[in-house]
């Protein structure tokens, strides 16, 4: 027999938060939209008592303990909370992934993590994954984005599975233009074994005839998408009937996610890559300055010759890594490799990152996916004490940390123009915290002798 087992309300919920607009539930876990509460404080576990945000919209996390108890363990907000937003207009969950979606969130960004604070496209959605740690605590882990957002495009639904997640839009004109009787469609999103969300595929159905597909509702496996309309045209029934006859019958949509990208990619060559999951890690970097490069070498692995080949990038340091494609071209033959290089510009202290996108005409739908991972650290000064030299030993007493330094050292008289790095340092030695000696062997070096030290 069935019975009642808990009565849930969010712990600051209000008339017309329209909590219970969704929900969703895996194992001793509920999620539960309120697309009309009113907070305007971003982030878990905010000021519940804010109104400052009319229908900026909400979330909550109730779990079960071991006696049946239910009790709410996170408030969640959009890390952008603005004014009819309706973020919590759906939801999924599986297992310490939450995904929440803003329904008629505003920004013109794409793909992931991109600028949420603009308002360029009324209405175009954006969804939002949450994660949680050992501890139970909740935390935003990305913002994702249609990778063409436009007016009234609206973000409707979402599922999430493992480390895939797939939002719905009900209107979705893949030219960017905004036609005003666009179809819908699916953006399918992955994440790597760092935590790093990528846009991989979108999703429309086969027979696309410009009827706006309200309530365009999606489900995700391991190894399918499906995509659900209610006015789909289609006539007939049971599988693959005839495309359409004017009507809305409403359909569903099955795609199979067992791609196979058609080739291996390598970096270097002889460690090979897997899509989604490895990373070219270009470690710490003085700001300003450029890392070295990393070549990646991709071989057509398929039967046939991969035809448009790209390389692209998305995420939040996109705009600072460089890639050079003139070793790889537009195509490659069976059997045949390309090379391209990538270097990371340190422009700004922290963290960064972004993730490289491999594709092509052939196989579309499935880009290789390679993340990129740096971190920009501000170097500390050195301050030069003295110097001397003793025979073919050029020796530099200074203060800072040489770890984050760049040095250039050589021998010549022009000093209005430096010559690439000839001597590098021979010995260091500290002598007291923060307190180093440096010697040089500057035999065959001409003096006088220089050293510039830059951060």
């Amino acid at each position: 027999m069935w019975t009642q087992q808990a009565y849930l309300k969010g712990s600051a919920t209000e008339g017309f938060d329209f909590f219970g607009s969704s929900v969703a539930i895996d194992g001793d876990t509920v999620v539960v939209g309120a697309q009309g509460e009113n907070g305007g404080i971003a982030g878990v576990n905010g000021n519940e008592a804010d109104n400052t945000a009319s229908g900026s919209g909400a979330a909550y996390i109730f779990t079960r303990d071991v006696s049946d108890v239910w009790s709410q363990q996170a408030y969640l907000k959009a890390s952008n909370p603005e004014m009819n937003d309706n973020f919590g207009g759906a939801v999924a969950i599986d297992g310490d992934t939450v995904v929440v979606v803003g329904q008629r969130e505003d920004s013109g960004a794409t793909g992931v993590n991109s600028d949420e604070s603009n308002n360029d496209f009324m209405d175009a959605g954006a969804g939002y994954v949450f994660v949680r740690d050992g501890g139970g605590t909740w935390s935003q882990q990305a913002y994702l984005k249609s990778p063409t957002p436009q007016d009234d495009q609206r973000l409707t639904f979402a599922a999430v599975c493992g480390d895939r997640v797939i939002l719905s839009a009900d209107n979705y004109d893949p030219s960017g233009a905004g036609d005003p009787s666009p179809d819908g469609a699916g953006f399918l999103f992955e994440r790597n074994g760092s935590g790093l969300w990528a846009e991989v595929a979108t999703f429309t159905r086969s027979n696309p005839l410009f009827v706006p597909l309200v309530g365009l509702n999606v489900a995700l496996s391991e190894d399918f998408v499906i995509l659900g309309t209610n006015t789909d045209p289609g006539g007939g029934v049971g599988v693959n009937p005839r495309p359409h006859d004017g009507n809305t019958f409403g359909a569903i949509y099955i795609f199979d996610l067992d791609f196979e990208p058609g080739y291996s990619v390598e970096a270097p060559v002889g460690n090979e890559l897997t899509s989604g999951f490895d990373v070219l890690d270009f470690g710490t970097g003085v700001v300003g300055e450029v890392s070295a490069i990393q070549t990646v070498t991709i071989t057509n692995t398929s039967g046939v010759t991969l035809n448009g080949l790209s390389v692209s990038v998305d995420g939040d340091a996109a705009d600072d890594v460089l890639i050079d494609t003139s070793n790889l071209g537009s195509s490659l033959a069976i059997g045949a490799s390309g090379t391209f290089d990538v270097r990371l510009c340190h422009t700004i202290e922290g963290p960064r990152w972004a993730t490289i996108k491999i594709s092509s005409d052939e196989v579309p739908e499935d880009p290789f996916l390679v993340s990129v991972l740096g971190e920009g650290i501000i170097g500390v000064p050195i301050e030069i004490i003295s110097t001397a030299l003793n025979g073919n030993t050029f020796t530099i007493w200074f203060t800072g940390d040489p770890a984050i330094s760049k040095w250039t050292f050589s021998g010549f008289e022009d000093l209005s123009g430096l010559p690439e790095d000839k001597t590098s340092l021979t010995t260091l030695q500290e002598l007291s915290p923060g307190s180093y000696q440096a010697e040089i062997d500057v035999t065959g070096e001409a003096s006088p002798y220089f050293l510039q030290v830059s951060r």
